[in-house]
């Protein structure tokens, strides 16, 4: 599997960001990535109708917007159901998110060619998916110890 490695001390040196850090990136990607249909398309103005006046026309979204909110509304699903820190429902185990974020940042990577819209934009994708699958292989496997607080809390749910 893309991230378990034969000695367990390999995997070690390579995976140096916290779980609780991995959470803090998660939500912000996710908050940037579903917010981005907002400023990556604007209305189109089409033709001068009278004095200082614009007919405007708003363009249907196209893959370039939908993917990357479909990406982020996801990833924020994800991690409030993921086994760490940040976790609101902790179901998903930390493995299989870390899988999921690498096949997303691949995803989100080659999209601009997969659909055709590269001409258009391509470095914003291809940025995004290489800080998710950046975040997915150099991610620690398990939570840190618990605070006091989140101890607490687990044994309420």
């Amino acid at each position: 599997m893309l991230l378990n490695y034969k000695h367990r001390g390999e995997s070690e040196m390579l995976r140096f960001i916290p779980t609780r850090i991995h959470g803090i990136i998660d939500y912000a990607m996710g908050t940037l990535l579903s917010s981005s249909p907002l400023f990556l398309k604007g209305v189109k103005r089409e033709n001068e109708v009278g004095s200082n006046q614009y007919e405007t026309k708003k363009e249907p979204l196209g893959p370039e917007q939908i993917i990357p909110y479909a990406v982020g509304v996801g990833s924020t699903i994800q991690s409030l159901f993921t086994r760490y820190e940040l976790g609101a429902i902790k179901k998903i185990p930390m493995k299989f998110h870390l899988a999921a974020d690498a096949l997303c940042g691949a995803f989100m990577a080659a999209s601009p060619w997969i659909f055709g819209f590269y001409k258009k934009t391509w470095i914003p994708f291809v940025a995004a998916g290489v800080m998710e699958l950046g975040a997915a292989l150099f991610t620690k496997l398990e939570p840190g110890p618990l605070t006091q607080r989140e101890s607490v809390m687990a044994e309420y749910a």
